[in-house]
């Protein structure tokens, strides 16, 4: 049997990022070790000498164990065993060599994503990169803009020349330290279908967008499901409004606290009737931010966000405007236009982030969440859709097929809301 088809590599990674412990790593590790192969899995400890692989086999080497491979990428590897005297990079969407914008949304499109940056490199499946000298700018500046690397691939004997660059630049961006350091010793090589999607910082999303959806009248505002705090310390920072947050996640929360945010880190149930001793009228408001999906039922929690937000009738009556209570949501819209189209083409697959996040128990569309919202005693304040064109070929088979479809529907990847109670 040839050898390279057992897959001689050990996988590896710097450390294990701050989704650790969450059902969305976990699944997504089960993708990866499917996707990448390999004959072990192990973090790397830069803190001690290690003693493997062997100089004769291959290391891929990580940035964290949040990435999302695809079928392309183990034999992007195996053709890459051939040339020794190469590093090879694995590129991200944080990498810059060229490619558009990443514009999917299911596993699906993320090959086709694949196949199109391939294309615009004129088929070839590899890039060529200089030599990195510190002398010359030029170098330096590319070096530079290949940030964000996924991982690298190479040869177990080169093993202590990586570790020694990666012991010498830690930093945000570790990986990519190798083209700014010994790589005039490796040449090093873009592996163009050894494209992996990071998903590593995916609770620290910047939502600053939204912060116009808050009413002047607000003066204070609890996130739940809020990750790390980003969207409410940027709600703190930009308004002079009581901001707190509540998230399941230890190490999310910690990071969350490290920003200045009161935290309430706790599991919570469908219903948040015993997540915090809150009373009716603590908060103003409260934002749920791509997490009613997320729970096994959505009416029961969103009677129970009612209930944290209504304030008495006799306070109502005194100062309607004062009192109002509002909720902040962003759905996904399960009728977007890449859902479809992956499911017409048969490939419905959960993956780790996305509209098929394998957490997700609820989908919506427009119709259903504003039911649901009526039902809960909200109503609707400003509904905005965030949008992404169809595309072309896709569009053009619908027309053509005759079946009834709505397109403003199709084109909306997200529902944004804000909702008061009824009181």
């Amino acid at each position: 049997m040839d050898l390279i088809s057992l897959d001689p590599w050990w996988v590896t990674w710097l450390e294990s990022g701050t989704l650790e412990g969450t059902r969305e790593l976990e699944f997504g590790l089960v993708r990866l070790r499917h996707a990448l192969g390999g004959i072990g899995y192990r973090p790397l400890d830069l803190t001690r000498k290690e003693t493997w692989p062997p100089s004769d086999r291959w290391i891929l080497l990580l940035a964290h164990p949040a990435f999302i491979a695809t079928r392309f990428v183990r034999q992007a590897l195996i053709e890459a065993i051939h040339l020794n005297d190469y590093i090879h990079l694995l590129p991200s969407q944080n990498t810059q060599f060229g490619q558009p914008p990443a514009n999917y949304a299911t596993g699906y499109h993320l090959e086709r994503y694949i196949e199109r940056i391939a294309q615009m490199q004129g088929g070839r499946d590899v890039q060529d990169l200089p030599r990195v000298d510190l002398e010359h700018t030029s170098n330096h500046n590319r070096a530079c803009s290949l940030g964000g690397i996924a991982g690298l691939f190479f040869r177990g004997d080169n093993f202590e020349l990586v570790r020694r660059n990666l012991e010498a630049n830690a930093g945000n961006d570790p990986l990519s330290s190798i083209l700014r350091n010994d790589s005039d010793i490796l040449r090093s090589r873009l592996l163009i279908r050894g494209y992996c999607h990071d998903y590593g910082n995916y609770q620290a999303e910047d939502r600053s967008a939204l912060l116009s959806m808050i009413p002047p009248e607000v003066e204070s505002l609890v996130d739940i499901g809020g990750g790390q705090g980003l969207f409410a310390s940027q709600v703190a920072n930009s308004r002079n409004i009581r901001v707190a947050l509540c998230e399941p996640s230890p190490v999310a929360a910690s990071l969350a606290r490290a920003r200045g945010l009161f935290v309430y880190q706790q599991n919570f149930p469908d219903s948040i009737d015993t997540i915090a001793p809150w009373s009716p009228g603590d908060f103003q408001m409260v934002s749920m931010l791509d997490v009613l999906e997320h729970v096994g039922d959505p009416l029961n929690l969103l009677c129970a966000v009612h209930r944290v937000l209504k304030t008495s009738d006799r306070d109502v009556l005194e100062s309607p405007k004062d009192n109002a209570a509002y909720l902040l949501l962003t759905v996904p819209n399960a009728g977007f236009w890449q859902c479809i189209e992956a499911i017409i083409a048969g490939r419905f697959a959960y993956e780790s982030v996305g509209p098929w996040c394998i957490t997700h128990r609820y989908f919506f569309t427009e119709k259903s969440l504003l039911e649901l919202l009526q039902q809960a005693g909200f109503s609707v304040c400003i509904w905005s859709n965030e949008e992404q064109p169809i595309d072309q070929c896709f569009l053009e088979a619908l027309q053509a097929s005759g079946l009834p479809y709505d397109e403003e529907n199709m084109k909306t990847a997200s529902f944004h809301v804000l909702a008061r109670i009824n009181q």
